[in-house]
C-alpha cells in the first residue's frame, strides 16, 4: 500500500472516532483560518484557551495567559525530561495561583486541562503533514500529528512495512539524533519482542509481525556499528559479520568484497583505499540523514585507524588522538552535526595521504613505520633531511628483520641489544642527541609492533 493511501485511511479512522480533521498548511500563519502565529509553535494557542475557559470558569484571564506560556516552554534539556512533565501537566493540570473574583482572597490549584469526567466533550483534532520549525531552523513534517485541546499528544509516521530497505537509513538516523535514543530504543525494542513472544499465536498479531521485524533490524544494524565502541579484544577487531547499515550507506560505490576487505573481517593485511575516495566522502556527506552519515565515516575512520595500529605506531596515535579529540567536542556539543562531518571528512583525506606518503618517499610498510618515527619530532625533521630519514629507516628496518622471532618480555637481553644499536645509528647519522633517547623509545615499540604481527 503507498504511504498516501496509507494516510488517507488512517485519517478515515481518526474520522470514525470524532476527530475533526485538519491539513497542516491550513493551520499555518499565513492561512485564513491561522491557529498558528509562527512555524515554531507546536500548540494550538486558541484551542488551549477555550479549554481552559471552560474547565476551569474561575480561573482570571491572566492566569489563563501564564498557563499558556508554561505550555509553550519546555523546561528541561532533553526530550525524556520534557515529555515527562508534560505527562504530569496533562494528568495533574498546571499549578496556578489567583485571586478569588468573590472574596478577593488568594487561591492556589490546579488549571485542568483535559476532561476526564466527560471524554466526550474534549477537543480532538488529526492534522496531516503539518510543518514545524525546530530551533536550528530544521523543518519536520509529521504525517499526522494528534491534538488534544490543542496540545500535541502524538505524531505518527506511516510507513509501508513491506518497504523496509528504503527507510531503514530515515529510522536509523532518527534514533541516533536523540538524547539517549539507542539506550531508549533498544528498551522498548526488547520490551516490545518480549510482549510479542508472549501473545504470537494469536492472529491480531499477524498485522503486528512485518512492524516489529523493522524495529529489530534497526536495532540489530546499530547494534553492530557500535560493537566496536563495547567490544574490545583483538577477537572482536576480527568479526566475521559486516555493519549492515554502512554497507546500505555504501551503496554501490564499491562491491560486497570491497566492504569486506576495508573491515579486514576476512584477516587480510591491508584493506582498500578506495572507499575514501573523494567521490564516495562526498556521497556520504551529501546525504540527508546526517547522524547516519557522521555515524558511517566515524565507522569507516575507526576501521582504518584500527588497521594502521597493527603497523604504524606513529600514524595510529596521530589520528586515534583527531578521532578521539573531535568526538569530544561534538560530544559537548561544542561543534555541529554538520561542522563534525566536515571534520570527519577531512580526517579522512588526511588519513588516506598519510597511508600513501610512504609510496611517494619509494618505501616498504615496515621502513615507512620507521621513517615515521624517526620523524615524528620536528626538530629531527628539520635537522635531517628526507633522505637521510630514509635511509636510517631501511637500515633499522633490515635489522629488526634479521632479529629472532621471540617473545620480548621475556628476553632482556634482545631488548638491550637492538636498543644499543638502534642509539648507534641515530649518533652515526647525526640524529639530534637531545632527540635521541624518546626516538629510540619509539623505534623499540614500532619494532616489537613490527615483530609481533610477522614483518
Amino acid at each position: 500500500m503507498h504511504e498516501r493511501n496509507l494516510e488517507l485511511a488512517e485519517l478515515g479512522t481518526f474520522r470514525a472516532l470524532g476527530y475533526d480533521l485538519r491539513h497542516g498548511p491550513e493551520l499555518g500563519p499565513d492561512a485564513p483560518g491561522a491557529e498558528r502565529s509562527t512555524p515554531q509553535d507546536v500548540i494550538l494557542a486558541g484551542r488551549v484557551r477555550d479549554t481552559l475557559r471552560r474547565l476551569n470558569a474561575e480561573l482570571p484571564h491572566n492566569n489563563c495567559e501564564e498557563v499558556v506560556r508554561v505550555l509553550s516552554r519546555p523546561p528541561h534539556p532533553t526530550l525524556v525530561q520534557n515529555n515527562r512533565w508534560f505527562h504530569t501537566l496533562l494528568t495533574d493540570g498546571v499549578e496556578v495561583e489567583y485571586r478569588d473574583a468573590k472574596s478577593g482572597e488568594t487561591r492556589g490549584g490546579r488549571a485542568r486541562l483535559i476532561d476526564f469526567d466527560q471524554p466526550t466533550e474534549n477537543d480532538l483534532v488529526a492534522v496531516s503533514q503539518l510543518s514545524i520549525a525546530g530551533a536550528s531552523g530544521k523543518i519536520i513534517r509529521p504525517d499526522l500529528t494528534v491534538f488534544l485541546n490543542g496540545l500535541p499528544v502524538a505524531v505518527i509516521e506511516l510507513k509501508d512495512p513491506t518497504e523496509t530497505q528504503a527507510d531503514l537509513g530515515v529510522a536509523i538516523d532518527h534514533v541516533l539524533g536523540q538524547d539517549d535514543g539507542w539506550r531508549r530504543f533498544r528498551t522498548l525494542v526488547k520490551e516490545l519482542s518480549t510482549a510479542f513472544a508472549l501473545v504470537v499465536p494469536r492472529p491480531e498479531t499477524e498485522t503486528r509481525t512485518p512492524h516489529l521485524a523493522f524495529f529489530q533490524r534497526c536495532a540489530a544494524m546499530i547494534r553492530k556499528r557500535l560493537a566496536d565502541e563495547s567490544d574490545g579484544g583483538a577477537g572482536q577487531a576480527r568479526q566475521r559479520d559486516i555493519d549492515a547499515a554502512v554497507r546500505q550507506v555504501i551503496g554501490g560505490a564499491v562491491s560486497a568484497d570491497e566492504v569486506i576487505d576495508l573491515f579486514a573481517v576476512a584477516g587480510l593485511e591491508e584493506a582498500r583505499l578506495d572507499i575514501l575516495s573523494d567521490e564516495f566522502l562526498g556521497r556520504v556527506a551529501a546525504l540527508e540523514q546526517k547522524n547516519l552519515a557522521l555515524e558511517t565515516l566515524r565507522k569507516l575512520l575507526n576501521d582504518q585507524i584500527r588497521i594502521t595500529e597493527r603497523t604504524n605506531l606513529v600514524q595510529s596515535k596521530r589520528f586515534r588522538e583527531a578521532l578521539e579529540d573531535a568526538m569530544l567536542r561534538y560530544t559537548n556539543k561544542a561543534i555541529s552535526t554538520a561542522e563534525m562531518i566536515a571534520r570527519l571528512i577531512d580526517l579522512a583525506k588526511h588519513l588516506r595521504e598519510a597511508q600513501k606518503h610512504g609510496e611517494e618517499l619509494g618505501l616498504s610498510r615496515e621502513e615507512t613505520a620507521f621513517y615515521d618515527a624517526l620523524a615524528d619530532n620536528e626538530s629531527a625533521r628539520e635537522a635531517l633531511q628526507s633522505d637521510t630519514l630514509r635511509l636510517m629507516a631501511r637500515e633499522l628496518t633490515e635489522m629488526v628483520r634479521k632479529m629472532p622471532k621471540l617473545d620480548w618480555t621475556q628476553r632482556e637481553s634482545v631488548r638491550a641489544t637492538l636498543r644499543r644499536n638502534v642509539r648507534r645509528l641515530l649518533a652515526r647519522y647525526g640524529y639530534p642527541p637531545d632527540l635521541a633517547e624518546g626516538a629510540t623509545a619509539l623505534v623499540l615499540r614500532q619494532a616489537e609492533l613490527s615483530t609481533s604481527n610477522g614483518a
